[in-house]
């Protein structure tokens, strides 16, 4: 297994809600995946002798996650990839396997006794991992031959496995670098996953922190008296966190869920200083008693109702009511701010949501600067664990440093808040922040050593945009748009407005770094790695024309758009669409007259136009015509 195993074959041992999907993943990437579960008894204890019914709990797991929304297979017909089987009769298939992934329940003695029989079967170079969330992955491997344990290690795939880019990797002292290395590069390039290496410890880097998070965020919201909607606004968006926030996510993952892993984290750390964190307050006990786990139980912290209303929980009745707006005054004005003196006018308020805020991300701080060389072999893989399995903008550390290390020390000094060893050791090493910048490479604090700066390994096969323009390589940049140097005469054009849509701006942008990569480059790329590509053209500035009257206007706007995608068509250079998400309207009709264009299987591409009763008027339509023509014989 490298990064050039674009086929191969996988055994998943568990059909259960990950195993389905990490096959169903699985084929999506081209490899075949055999899908084993127990073989299912009947009331009496008999086991069926009919070999589909000896399938049956692979192919209910199958069957589940066909349903499941959002689809873990890019098309329906990759399911054609996975054959069923059952433990009892086919593990034999892992001795041809180039992998094999268990993901049995989480219990430690069953995935021994799993891995106890796969090791029976397996062949000469198959890699086995343990797909776990939690549990220690050098005791599960006790027992086991040198051999096995030197291809060992776990996987924490995050849920949905086709979403979700974070993959956490949790090597033991007897796991072979080179096969850790080989995978990775196989993670990476086929799977299409970003790579953490996490400590083998409990919850170890993101479900360590993360549920940190969502339970002391629990605890502060009583503390303070904020209502779930209130929390979910101060906890999304507003800080760089996904618009789920706090309470929507927790029904998202199931309240179940995030109390199992919170229970295993308390009784696995009971000398963690922060430990009370993970204690279930009295109202979420009351939750689970009840069965309110969440959406998958149709109510948790929110009720969704049979058309589709959505309730939201009281506090003081433990029952059901109208969600409320969200409003904080003090807040409005700071919504605009760039994301860093955001954060940082936020947590200077003083009413509820300036001290919820202040507290809960205090307490992350604090507990992340605790535990840092515990759960990590380095700063740089627990920002990135928190920020591509949780979706923040930026990792703790990086929130560190945007808040200023020292002015947050003081604060806690003035509150008589412990301060962590590794802050003070940073502070007193002369130092102001965990990471910096020197001759175009990054620098972050060495965890067992925090007077020393480690240079960050570079990633070529990873292009970061907000890492080259820090580097000076913007070509020229406005309120809309840039243009970036990506070496070798090729150039970047990044969009920057809200979702990225089109306007005047940006079609002036178009054309001028179009010109300037046909006169002083060979290629340019238009991309950029916010959540969409874009999402269209700004309708409003259409709606406006339309209002006023303006109708010379409007058609300008649309000529305008023409003029700039048919001037990427003609150029002589390739330009090359990379696009992901949204990729709407205008924003499809850019990628459509580009030489090539490179897509992430996450693109949802598109002319939606005729749904608000307009005809796309960047020439859209024609290129759909185009393509449709290619195909047809000539008369």
């Amino acid at each position: 297994m490298n990064s050039r195993s674009v086929v191969g074959k996988a055994v998943v041992v568990g059909a259960g809600v990950m195993g389905a999907q990490i096959a169903a993943h699985l084929a999506n990437a081209q490899w075949s995946a055999v899908l084993l579960d127990i073989v299912p008894s009947d009331p009496a204890g008999q086991l069926p002798a009919d070999p589909a019914a000896r399938n049956g709990m692979a192919k209910r797991g199958l069957d589940r996650a066909q349903k499941l929304k959002p689809a873990p297979f890019f098309l329906p017909q990759h399911i054609q990839r996975i054959t069923l089987g059952n433990i009892e009769d086919d593990l034999g298939a892992i001795k041809d396997a180039d992998w094999v992934i268990e993901a049995v329940v989480e219990k430690p003695d069953v995935k021994r006794r799993t891995h106890e029989a796969i090791e029976a079967n397996l062949g000469p170079e198959t890699v086995v991992t343990t797909n776990t969330s939690g549990l220690s992955i050098a005791e599960m491997s006790e027992g086991r031959s040198d051999s096995f344990q030197s291809r060992f290690f776990g996987t924490h795939f995050f849920n949905p496995p086709r979403y979700m880019k974070l993959l956490e990797i949790i090597p033991t002292p007897n796991t072979s670098l080179d096969v850790l290395s080989r995978f990775n590069g196989f993670a990476e390039s086929i799977l299409g996953k970003r790579i953490v290496t996490a400590r083998d410890t409990p919850g170890f880097i993101a479900n360590r922190l993360g549920v940190y998070g969502m339970q002391s965020a629990v605890h502060a919201t009583l503390k303070h008296c904020l209502s779930v909607e209130q929390v979910d606004y101060l906890t999304g968006p507003l800080i760089g966190h996904p618009r789920s926030g706090t309470y929507r996510l927790s029904d998202i993952c199931g309240l179940d869920i995030s109390a199992d892993v919170a229970g295993n984290l308390a009784e696995r750390l009971p000398k963690d200083r922060f430990s009370a964190a993970f204690a279930l307050p009295a109202p979420m006990e009351q939750l689970l008693k009840e069965g309110r786990i969440g959406e998958k139980a149709g109510l948790g912290f929110f009720k969704r109702l049979p058309d589709k209303t959505i309730l939201a929980l009281d506090w003081e009745t433990m029952d059901y009511r109208p969600r409320k707006p969200v409003v904080f005054p003090a807040i409005e004005g700071l919504k605009s701010l760039p994301l860093p003196e955001r954060l940082r006018a936020l947590l200077k308020l003083d009413d509820p949501a300036g001290r919820f805020l202040w507290e809960t991300t205090r307490d992350m701080l604090c507990y992340s600067a605790e535990i840092a060389n515990e759960i990590a072999e380095d700063i740089p893989s627990i920002d990135n664990a928190i920020k591509w399995g949780f979706g923040w903008e930026m990792g703790p550390f990086e929130i560190w440093d945007v808040l200023g290390v020292s002015a947050v020390t003081e604060r806690l000094r003035a509150e008589d808040t412990p301060i962590p060893a590794l802050v003070d050791e940073l502070l007193h090493a002369g130092h102001s922040s965990f990471y910096f910048q020197e001759s175009g490479r990054t620098f972050a604090t060495d965890l067992s050593t925090p007077s020393i700066r480690r240079a960050i390994p570079e990633t070529p096969q990873f292009i970061v945009l907000k890492d080259l323009k820090a580097n000076d390589k913007i070509i020229k940049d406005t309120p809309d748009a840039t243009l970036i140097d990506l070496g070798d005469g090729v150039n970047c054009l990044e969009f920057h407005t809200k979702m990225n849509v089109l306007g005047p701006g940006i079609i002036e942008m178009m054309n001028w770094s179009r010109k300037e990569s046909e006169k002083n480059g060979v290629a340019l790329v238009i991309g950029n790695q916010g959540e969409h590509f874009s999402a269209g053209f700004n309708i409003q500035l259409i709606l406006m024309s339309i209002y006023e009257g303006d109708w010379d206007q409007m058609l300008a706007n649309g000529s305008t758009l023409q003029d700039a995608v048919m001037g990427i068509k003609r150029s002589p250079i390739p330009v090359v669409a990379a696009v992901h998400g949204y990729t709407l309207g205008g924003g499809c009709e850019t990628m459509l007259h580009c030489a090539a264009v490179q897509a992430s299987a996450e693109s949802y591409i598109g002319l939606p136009e005729t749904g608000i009763g307009a005809i796309p008027g960047g020439a859209g339509t024609k290129e759909m015509l185009l393509r449709s023509m290619a195909g047809v014989p000539d008369p």
